[in-house]
């Protein structure tokens, strides 16, 4: 008994040192969301395509969540809060609840000063997420050089919107941490790649029809995967991830002479990724599969200069608990995430080498839960729809994944042996098992909940929905 308590003392003792040291003073916290960005196109997440060389710089010195998942397969339920989609009820069009929670509230409840600025205009004031936010805002989307139909704002421009917020705060001698929430839109549908972008990847060669392909891109799901109507929207995407690897280059060297950087806590991550062809179909919102689902997430934190890979399943659900926790401040009640802090640690004496890390990472719950956000109407559409999977709700937990779906169906897949999910490996009874319990416990209903009824829209809401491919 004293050699266990004794033991259970020095690993309490060890383990102060295992995550990332704390900042003498409140860190700035920077946290950028990348609309549409699947995870296989990074670098740091195995892809040879070579389109994220800044962000691939940023893993070397960072937190690389290999298996994180979106807590949706679009972008309204996937964000701010750390709460999942049954229990915001957040569905398109419908606002977040000023009763939620927000990470920019708990945050400015704690004395920082925020600033959002989103590409994406659904994610906007009138619908409920600027809550918490001192400046917040969504610009019009805009002509581009070259290309026929508006898009939405371009890095460049986001950043120097950011460049001049910081400008303005320090005029006013303002003090204290700031909170920068940015959103960007370059991977998402409709493509702008910029001229010198696709000089460096296309060369002469084979460069595509911008105009064309963004005019096929709702023909797709119509046509086989060598139409050449549709066969340049894929190269076009990637692009667009160059384009934004490239302007989130330039937002970081401005950062860093504006001092923003010095002592800060960087998120990066996706909402969503976008399929292409990869189960048949091209685009995103349609299924829980895991091109639209897992996202990149990557963490910087002051003091750590040194790529730590985690392998455990987390969810963007975690993502604001871990910010509070990194800042030295205390969770919100309703928060249902946890902090991947414990996780984040480098092998090293601080941790005896891993071991108490190993220790903590055992008790992590270790399940990512994803939904597809319907309310009802949408709901009763898709299920009376003879096309398409019409999924519901999906869990991982470890290389096991089951989905549910609004007939009442299930489908399991293993994606360690089965990555793409063709449902070529069965699972075990004690993996179908695991993820049976994993529902249970989280209480995830088994019918459609979220029941918000789509607001009526006035003329420009529908042009700026159109515009982004989500009215036709």
């Amino acid at each position: 008994m004293e050699f266990a308590r004794r033991a259970a003392l020095v690993l309490a003792v060890v383990a102060l040192g295992c995550a990332p040291p704390s900042p003498s003073e409140p860190p700035n916290v920077l946290l950028i969301v990348v609309d549409t960005l699947r995870a296989d196109r990074l670098g740091a997440y195995g892809s040879v395509r070579r389109l994220t060389p800044f962000l691939d710089g940023l893993a070397s010195r960072g937190i690389v969540f290999q298996r994180a998942y979106a807590s949706s397969c679009w972008t309204n339920p996937s964000l701010f809060t750390s709460r999942s989609a049954w229990q915001h009820g957040v569905t398109l069009l419908t606002p977040v609840s000023s009763d939620e929670v927000t990470l920019a509230e708990a945050l400015a409840e704690r004395g920082y000063d925020t600033a959002g600025y989103s590409a994406n205009f659904l994610v906007s004031e009138a619908l409920g997420y600027a809550q918490g936010f001192r400046v917040y805002a969504t610009p019009q989307s805009r002509k581009v050089a070259g290309v026929e139909r508006p898009v939405p704002l371009r890095a460049e421009a986001l950043n120097q919107m950011v460049v001049d917020w910081w400008h303005d705060r320090r005029s006013r001698d303002a003090r204290g941490p700031a909170f920068v929430y940015l959103q960007y839109m370059e991977p998402h549908w409709p493509y702008a790649p910029p001229a010198e972008i696709l000089e460096r990847r296309f060369g002469g060669k084979g460069r595509p029809d911008v105009d064309a392909a963004n005019g096929a891109y709702f023909l797709a799901n119509g046509l086989p995967v060598d139409d050449p109507r549709v066969q340049d929207l894929k190269p076009l995407y990637d692009a667009e991830v160059l384009a934004l690897d490239t302007g989130l280059a330039r937002l970081f060297q401005a950062l860093e002479r504006e001092k923003f950087l010095d002592n800060a806590v960087v998120v990066v991550t996706a909402d969503h990724g976008e399929a292409f062809w990869d189960h048949g179909r091209v685009g995103h919102g349609g299924t829980l599969f895991d091109e639209l689902i897992h996202v990149p997430l990557l963490v910087l934190v002051p003091g750590n200069q040194t790529r730590v890979d985690v392998g455990e399943v987390v969810s963007l659900v975690d993502v604001a608990p871990t910010v509070l926790d990194l800042a030295e401040l205390a969770r919100p009640t309703s928060f249902e995430g946890h902090s991947l802090r414990a996780l984040m640690a480098a092998p090293s004496w601080r941790n005896l080498f891993g071991l108490v890390r190993g220790v903590r990472a055992r008790s992590w719950p270790g399940a990512a839960y994803s939904d597809m956000a319907l309310n009802e109407q949408t709901a009763r559409r898709l299920a009376a729809s003879a096309s398409g999977p019409h999924h519901l709700r999906s869990v991982v937990v470890g290389p096991a994944k089951m989905i549910t779906t609004l007939n009442g169906g299930v489908e399991y897949y293993d994606l360690a042996r089965d990555p793409h999910e063709r449902g070529s490996a069965p699972l075990a009874a004690a993996e179908r098992q695991a993820l049976e319990r994993a529902m249970a416990s989280a209480r995830v209903p088994t019918g459609v909940v979220a029941t918000g009824a789509v607001e009526s829209l006035d003329d420009e809401q529908k042009q700026r929905l159109r515009a982004l491919g989500y009215v036709h």
